[in-house]
């Protein structure tokens, strides 16, 4: 390419740049701390339906117009879950496009009153369209008590349930 250069560093620097990384991967990958014995309940979970608009031609090329389905794919609504706990932490998720109000109610109902710490989601929460949205409440719930984000919590448990797998 005309007019490109390569970045120059010393190899002093990119040693430096390397050494950094590796401190934040292994920040990353230490396990989050503990949960304090403080009990959390989710005191109430509040619904908001919304339209996301979207920007034209992403879901659908103008040579696929014809397919009446996509277009109005943009209009369907989704909704926005947000928890909030009896010590004011507040948890939010979403379900996808299209999810059936009763489906919401049902997940909204199984999380009020529950402790999002010692929550077996697939025990509790129906296994319905608005599932994700109740997992992203407790993920961002539990994440908020441990001080790590929502992803922190959910590599925590990925790898805790690949040992498990691999002992097996």
């Amino acid at each position: 390419r005309k007019g490109w250069k390569l970045p120059t560093t010393t190899r002093a620097e990119r040693r430096q740049s390397t050494h950094r990384w590796r401190q934040k991967q292994a920040r990353s990958d230490a396990d989050p701390p503990a949960l304090s014995e403080t009990d959390m309940i989710i005191q109430t979970v509040e619904k908001f339906k919304v339209v996301v608009p979207m920007k034209p031609d992403t879901v659908n090329s103008p040579d696929f117009d014809h397919d009446e389905g996509l277009s109005m794919f943009d209009r369907v609504p989704k909704f926005i879950l947000r928890a909030r706990t009896d010590d004011g932490r507040v948890g939010i998720g979403e379900t996808g496009r299209g999810a059936p109000e009763a489906a919401v109610d049902q997940a909204i109902a199984a999380l009020v009153g529950k402790d999002p710490c010692r929550l077996d989601l697939h025990a509790v929460t129906p296994r319905n369209a608005a599932y994700s949205a109740a997992e992203q409440v407790v993920f961002d719930l539990v994440g908020k008590a441990l001080g790590v984000p929502a992803y922190g919590v959910w590599q925590a448990w990925e790898r805790r349930r690949s040992s498990l797998r691999a002992r097996a």
